[in-house]
């Protein structure tokens, strides 16, 4: 699953491919513009100075829309989770659970 941004589109994240539990991160398409993307990510994601991002898993949960009510997403969430958490990845407060993603940058038009 990754989170996608088209900062040319003037549409906010959406999440792509939201049954793979094997492969996160954040894909930004349409150029490299840092504080564009950084102000289109929030509330979902913070850019990291790092080429990372710290994503809300409570956002994730919302983009996953009717997904995240199945009882396989939830478990493979919770899975993928442990995993991130087991890493380092995860940063948790009583605010919320934030999960550690490797970003990607993309010239090319928005994904499907």
């Amino acid at each position: 699953m990754h989170v996608f941004l088209d900062i040319g589109s003037g549409e906010g994240p959406r999440l792509i491919d939201a049954t793979d539990f094997e492969a996160f991160k954040v894909v930004i398409a349409g150029g490299h513009d840092v504080e564009s993307a950084r102000h289109a990510l929030t509330p979902v994601a913070e850019l990291l100075d790092e080429g990372d991002a710290m994503v809300d898993a409570g956002e994730l949960n919302l983009l996953a829309g009717e997904l995240a009510e199945s009882a396989e997403w939830i478990e493979r969430f919770a899975g993928m989770l442990d995993y991130a958490r087991s890493k380092g990845w995860v940063s948790e407060s009583a605010a919320a659970t934030r999960i550690q993603a490797h970003v990607e940058w993309s010239d090319a038009a928005a994904e499907s």
